[in-house]
C-alpha cells in the first residue's frame, strides 16, 4: 500500500540502515500495546529520516496523519498574530506526533520540525483510528498519551506565569540533562540546542540565554565542550533553581 506523507518529508525520505531501525515496538508510546496490533500497524506506516530543522507538520494544515517518533526530537512551533515564535514542550524519542489530526476538522496551530535528525514513522489518521477502535491497549496508549500531553503543556504554563528567564533556563537544563545523567552526578547534554533555540523554549530573548549560560560557566555550573554541555554537578544546578524559586 503506498501511504502519503507530508511533502517536506517525501523530499527527504532516505533508506534505513536495517530492519530493526523500522521496528515500533521500541516507541514507549506502545508500551503495553500486543504484538499483532503493533505488527499491523507497522506494516502500514511510511519511514522518513527528517533532517534537522525540516518541518513534518505546517501551521494551519489540516493535518490527515499521525506520526511515531522512533528516533531523534520533535520541536513544535507557535506562531503568534505579531510574527513572535512560541516553542512548546517538544517530542522526544519514543513519542505520538498528531493529536489534531485525531480531530480533523480543526486546523494545526503550530509546526512541527525535527530538532536534530530524526527518524519518525507516519500512518494516515483513518488507519491509526480504526486500529484504535479495535484494540483496547492501543486506545488506552492514546488516552495515556494525551493525558501526559495535556500535563506537559500546563506545567509549560505554570512556569512562564511563575518563573523568572534565570529559572526557566535551569529548568529547561535539567530536563535537556535527563537522558544524559550519569550515576556520578554528572550530566552531559549532546547536542545543545542553539542559543535561539534554548530562547524559544523558554520564552526569552536569545541574548538572555546567552548571559545566564555565561554566568552558569563563570560558576562552573556548566561547562563547553565541542558538541556538547557538561554539567559537573546536577544537584548544585537544582539547588540554584531552588534558590531561584524562593
Amino acid at each position: 500500500m503506498s501511504i502519503s506523507i507530508h511533502p517536506s518529508v517525501s523530499r527527504l525520505a532516505a533508506p534505513v540502515k536495517g530492519a530493526s531501525d523500522r521496528s515500533l515496538r521500541p516507541v514507549c508510546f506502545f508500551d503495553g500495546v500486543g504484538d499483532a496490533i503493533l505488527a499491523e500497524i507497522g506494516t502500514r506506516c511510511r519511514w522518513a529520516e527528517v533532517a534537522e530543522g525540516e518541518e513534518i507538520v505546517t501551521a494551519g494544515e489540516f493535518l490527515d496523519k499521525v506520526f511515531f517518533l522512533r528516533r531523534g526530537e520533535l520541536r513544535y512551533l507557535l506562531y503568534t498574530r505579531i510574527g513572535k515564535i512560541v516553542a512548546l514542550r517538544g517530542a522526544q524519542e519514543g513519542s505520538f506526533v498528531g493529536d489534531t489530526s485525531l480531530v480533523g476538522t480543526t486546523p494545526v496551530p503550530y509546526s512541527v520540525e525535527a530538532a536534530r535528525t530524526s527518524l519518525v514513522a507516519s500512518l494516515p489518521t483513518r488507519l491509526f483510528l480504526e486500529c484504535v477502535d479495535r484494540d483496547r491497549d492501543l486506545a488506552r496508549a492514546l488516552v495515556r498519551h494525551l493525558v501526559g500531553r495535556e500535563a506537559q503543556l500546563a506545567d509549560q504554563i505554570v512556569e512562564l506565569s511563575t518563573l523568572n528567564v534565570q529559572a526557566r533556563i535551569h529548568n529547561e537544563l535539567i530536563r535537556l540533562s535527563r537522558d544524559g545523567a550519569r550515576p556520578d552526578g554528572t550530566a552531559v547534554i549532546m547536542p545543545v540546542p542553539t542559543h535561539a533555540d534554548l530562547a524559544r523554549r523558554v520564552c526569552t530573548q536569545r541574548e538572555a540565554v546567552s548571559r545566564e549560560l555565561s554566568h552558569l560557566q563563570a560558576l562552573g555550573v556548566v561547562v563547553r565542550f565541542e558538541g556538547g554541555l557538561l554539567i559537573p554537578d546536577v544537584g548544585r544546578l537544582k539547588d540554584l533553581q531552588i534558590d531561584l524559586d524562593l
